[in-house]
């Protein structure tokens, strides 16, 4: 009898076990890859739901029994497993390490992150580990049998710790706060290959196979709309100039800043940059992060304008779609070349503890990602946000354009944001700021 991972009903339908872990060890690999952990991705993904071998959970399963769901809990089987194995033998802090960032993935990939230091001081962490699950022993003989060998298991795990040593010397200084926005990394990646192959599979669609993102049709409007500027006027000469250095800066990877004043022409512009960006570097999305859902729908109709409506997706609070199966799932994943949302969702992606919230960190890898109005983002945010760009850069391999008329001086703040060199895609220029300066203080 096939071990199993999920049976549909009503389609009489069943996945198994070695389908269902393989796939997912290959979705969690290949987004970890842009971080250089594809190893401990593969890992995360491959053990995540071990405890699905269990005799009781193959029977729950099979019954597909709505009033017993939740009776049978899966999820904490892989992560004894790697705490028994792996954490209490480890002989130094980074295997100690490469073992909890597996260990809180997997145990947490359906009820989210837990805290590892709970609000009395206690440890949850070995609270979790220390509790009986009278499934792990059959469920773990199953696996091995099923999947893959204890052998081939403990050799991943070498080469995982051996991946996260070399991360760690590459990313120094790398200190506590790194080390959580990496454990939210991989739970980020394991949800969303463990839900996206379960929609697949039902779906009917193979999960392994993605068409690369196609810039080239974006990019030839782009490029047709900037010649149709005429610098005919003072305006007009600015806006091309912008936009032109823009262009001109687009094979840089860095966080830097665009500090145009108001009427200069920072949307197209931006656009322009991050779409010959994301064409040169084959980024996977372009994001517009905006403080106020009161200037989302100026920003989506320009950038609709230029890369269609097909291509655009906007997740915020003002935005009401007909088709809510559809854009649930784009919006579960982020998943459409460029996203329109608002700071509130981008803070969630990365902070809030819900699993449907951090399953789209992942899709922030390998991006553009333009923050506008980046004065506006809240002084009791500032350092959170600060933080997140920093770790969106330095280990998600994304570039970050700040874009606002009065940028803050958000290095002189507690954690600043680290600019790349040259910071500014436009230098200042005194004539620019006195031709587009709209108001006089008296």
């Amino acid at each position: 009898m096939d071990i199993i991972a999920r049976y549909i009903s009503d389609k009489d339908k069943t996945q198994t076990i070695l389908n269902h872990s393989e796939n997912a060890a290959v979705l969690c690999s290949k987004t970890m890859k842009k971080a250089g952990l594809g190893i401990l991705g593969y890992l995360t993904g491959l053990i995540h739901d071990m405890g699905k071998a269990s005799p009781e959970f193959q029977e729950y399963i099979r019954k597909n029994d709505s009033s017993a769901r939740g009776t049978v809990h899966h999820a904490q089987t892989g992560a004894l497993y790697i705490y028994r194995n792996f954490y209490t033998s480890a002989a130094d802090v980074i295997e100690q390490y490469t073992a909890q960032l597996i260990i809180d993935a997997v145990y947490s990939h359906h009820t989210g992150l837990f805290d590892c230091i709970t609000v009395d001081a206690e440890n949850g962490f070995l609270n979790k580990m220390n509790t009986t699950d009278n499934f792990y022993q059959k469920a773990a003989e199953i696996f091995f049998e099923t999947v893959i060998s204890e052998n081939k298991i403990k050799e991943l795990y070498k080469k995982a710790v051996a991946e996260v040593r070399d991360f760690i010397a590459k990313m120094k200084p790398f200190n506590a706060f790194s080390c959580g926005m990496l454990q939210k990394l991989l739970f980020s990646a394991l949800v969303d290959s463990d839900r996206y192959d379960a929609y697949c599979f039902e779906a009917d669609i193979d999960p392994l196979i993605a068409e690369p993102i196609d810039w080239s049709e974006a990019v030839n409007k782009m490029e047709a709309k900037a010649a149709s500027f005429s610098p005919n006027t003072t305006l007009n000469k600015i806006r091309c100039e912008v936009s032109q250095k823009c262009c001109d800066f687009s094979d840089n990877k860095g966080i830097y800043r665009l500090n145009v004043p108001t009427g200069g022409g920072k949307t197209l512009s931006s656009l322009r940059f991050a779409l010959h960006h994301a064409q040169k570097h084959n980024c996977g999305h372009i994001y517009y992060v905006i403080p106020y859902t009161t200037i989302l729908d100026q920003t989506a109709d320009a950038v609709k304008e230029i890369c269609g409506d097909d291509m655009v997706l906007e997740h915020h609070s003002g935005f009401i779609n007909d088709d809510d199966e559809k854009y649930s799932l784009y919006t579960q994943r982020w998943n459409a070349p460029v996203i329109l949302t608002t700071v509130v969702q981008f803070l969630n992606s990365i902070y809030k503890r819900k699993p449907g919230c951090q399953r789209r960190m992942n899709a922030l890898c390998n991006s553009v990602i333009i923050i506008d109005e980046v004065q506006a983002v809240p002084i009791k945010t500032l350092s959170l946000f600060n933080e997140a760009i920093n770790f969106l850069h330095k280990v998600c391999g994304s570039t970050i354009i700040l874009c606002t008329a009065t940028m803050p001086q958000s290095n002189e703040s507690e954690h600043p944001i680290k600019l790349s060199v040259p910071p500014d895609i436009v230098p200042y220029s005194s004539e620019t700021d006195g031709a587009l300066k709209r108001v006089k203080a008296i």
